[in-house]
Parts: structure tokens; C-alpha cells; sequence
């Protein structure tokens, strides 16, 4: 189940399936199609459970020094380049003055990854502060959501008022998925329990059946999905909505899981399929930073079977399809950029190089 390089096959493989996710959906914004809808669901909420899950490390020291180490790297490896990147990614599309990237609600769709720093920083803060304080694992998990759930509330009500700095900061679309990516944490840290869980039939196909009765009433009242914070205590219906969309996420991310738990030892062997999902799953920083510029290029003859078709298969076919081709040629782009050590260091964050000092 586990490579040379200390790595765990499916869920390297699970991150590329829901790199693919993304590239798919990318393609079918336009169009909120059933299919679509599905995997809006759990697409995004499966992303940062995934990251949450391979960000516990029960060896790791956790020193101020350490701490501020890991900050600084996450810095150079994830914001520099969603910056970097993002920016050029704005000049090209000429849509917006290119200082619009800073309070753009999306970030051009750079979002995602420094939303994930942010939760990475709560998450090394706060193991730092248990580390200090002695406690049990226990303990730091529950000061963990206690942390999320009083910067839920700060941003809540901050940011009635002064929306702009969430954006600026990326702390709204922070709150919105945190939950998923603690969520990812404990189910790394109680692995066996986890595991034991997504094994059982039962609750598996408890998991699906639920997820699909949510989706039936979201696809039956033509409800727009949406994971927005706000109107707590004033909007009882918008709350409840929020708590049954988030569910079908955590409903989601259990039935995906599963699936490829099932299927570890396939994921263990040396095929070509495994090595591939295998290998995008281990890209999908670049895959997500440069995947935007290819999509600029994406045919015109496909779009109508992309947003003027509610043929499910269709979309199958040629969504996939050409998520797969996109995905090969952001792969491509990836690896001539990183012939070049600066552009690999600033624009990808790349970990494996080296810029030599000048004397």
C-alpha cells in the first residue's frame, strides 16, 4: 500500500481522481447539469479532506523553529506561486485590472490553494500549541474545531462589515471548507476506526443512499449549491440547507474513500493506470495552477456537447475525455517550465530544486 517514498498509493491516486473532478467541473460551469451538481457536492469538500488527511503527522516535532519553518515553506511553495501565477493568469485574461486579483472573490480560481494555507497555518498553530501545553491528542482536536468555530464567528461578523478583507485574505472561502480539511485530520489520525467504517457495507451504502436522497432534492427544486457562511440564527432555512449540503459532502467523501480503500491493492501494483492516477495525484499543485491557461485554448467544436447538452452520457464521454486531455497537456506545460530551476522554484513552488547562490 506503500511506496518507496513512504507514500500511500490510493490516496495518491484519490487526489488525482479529484484533480480530475476539478478539471471536469471547470469545464461545466457554465451548465449546472444533475451530473455536475453531484459532483459539486462532494468535489471540493473531498479536496481539502484529502489534504487534511495527509497533513497529520504524529512524529513531526513541533519547536517554534519547526513551526516557523514550515510557515516559511508553505509560504514559498503555495502562496508565491497562487500569486505569482494568478497574476499572470489575470494579465492574460485582460478581464480585470490585474490588482482585481487581490479582492476577486475567486482569485481567478486560485482560491484553493491559499485557502489551503490558511488552514494549514490554524493546523500547525495548533499543534504547536498542544505541543506546548502537554495535553492529549484528545485534547488538541477539540481545541482544533474550537479554534474553526470561533473564526467562523469572527468572520461572520467581521466580515458583515468589512467583506472586502475576507476576500482580500481568502479567510471566507477559509471558513467555508475548513470543516472538511479537520475532518481529514481526524479521520488520519483514528485511520484504523476510519478504515473499519468505509470497510463496512453498511455504512457505505447508508452513506450512498443518503448522498443520492440529498441529491434527488437538490437536483428535484432546482436548488444552486452553495457552500456560503451567514445568516446563522436569522435564516433557520438557509441554515438547515447548509447543514444538509455540508453532509452530502461528508456523505460524499466517505462513499469516494471507500471506493478506493477497496481498491488499495490495485493501487499497491505497477500498472499504468495506477502509475498514472498515482503520479497526478502527486502534480496536482502544478496540475491546478497552470491547468486555467490551457482551458483558454479548449476547442470551440466541444463546447456544445460540454454546456449545450443535458445528455448525461455525453457529458460522460466527452467531459472526462477532455478533462484528461487537459489534464495531459497542464502535465506537459508543467514539465517544460520546470527545465527552467527559477521558473520551477517561483512559479511551481517546486520542492526539489535548488537555486545556486550567486558569489
Amino acid at each position: 500500500m506503500t511506496n518507496s517514498n513512504n507514500r500511500i498509493g490510493y490516496i495518491d491516486a484519490l487526489r488525482g481522481f479529484t484533480m480530475l473532478l476539478v478539471l471536469f467541473s471547470h469545464l461545466y460551469i457554465p451548465n449546472i447539469t444533475p451530473l455536475n451538481k453531484c459532483f459539486v457536492l462532494f468535489r471540493m469538500p473531498l479536496f481539502f479532506f484529502v489534504s487534511g488527511f495527509i497533513s497529520m503527522r504524529r512524529e513531526q516535532a513541533w519547536e517554534l523553529p519547526n513551526l516557523v519553518t514550515r510557515v516559511g515553506g508553505k509560504v514559498r511553495t503555495m502562496v508565491v506561486p497562487a500569486i505569482g501565477v494568478g497574476l499572470i493568469y489575470t494579465m492574460v485574461c485582460n478581464a480585470f485590472p490585474i490588482t482585481n486579483f487581490f479582492t476577486h472573490p475567486y482569485k481567478m480560481g486560485y482560491w484553493f490553494t491559499l485557502a489551503l494555507f490558511n488552514m494549514l497555518v490554524v493546523y500547525y498553530v495548533a499543534r504547536y500549541l498542544h505541543a506546548r501545553s502537554k495535553g492529549s491528542s484528545v485534547q488538541s482536536f477539540v481545541g482544533w474545531f474550537m479554534a474553526l468555530g470561533i473564526l467562523n464567528f469572527v468572520l461572520h461578523i467581521y466580515g458583515a462589515a468589512h467583506g472586502v478583507l475576507g476576500r482580500v485574505l481568502t479567510l471566507d472561502k477559509t471558513v467555508e471548507y475548513m470543516h472538511f480539511f479537520a475532518f481529514g485530520v481526524l479521520c488520519s489520525y483514528y485511520s484504523d476506526t476510519f478504515n473499519r467504517i468505509a470497510r463496512s457495507a453498511l455504512w457505505v451504502i447508508s452513506a450512498a443512499v443518503l448522498f443520492f436522497a440529498i441529491l434527488y432534492g437538490v437536483v428535484a427544486t432546482q436548488n444552486c449549491i452553495g457552500y456560503e457562511i451567514g445568516g446563522y440564527g436569522t435564516h433557520w432555512g438557509y441554515l438547515l440547507n447548509t447543514i444538509i449540503v455540508n453532509g452530502a459532502g461528508i456523505l460524499g467523501i466517505l462513499c469516494v474513500y471507500a471506493i478506493f480503500l477497496h481498491l488499495a491493492d490495485f493501487f499497491s501494483r505497477n500498472g499504468v493506470v495506477a502509475r498514472s492516477m498515482q503520479y497526478v495525484g502527486r502534480n496536482t499543485l502544478d496540475i491546478y495552477l497552470l491547468h486555467y491557461f490551457v482551458l483558454l485554448g479548449f476547442p470551440m467544436f466541444l463546447y456544445p456537447y460540454v454546456i449545450g447538452t443535458t445528455n448525461i452520457l455525453i457529458q460522460i464521454v466527452v467531459g472526462f475525455t477532455a478533462a484528461a486531455v487537459v489534464m495531459a497537456v497542464t502535465l506537459l506545460l508543467s514539465r517544460i517550465i520546470r527545465l527552467n530551476d527559477y521558473l520551477a522554484y517561483y512559479l511551481l513552488g517546486a520542492r526539489d530544486v535548488k537555486l545556486r547562490s550567486k558569489r
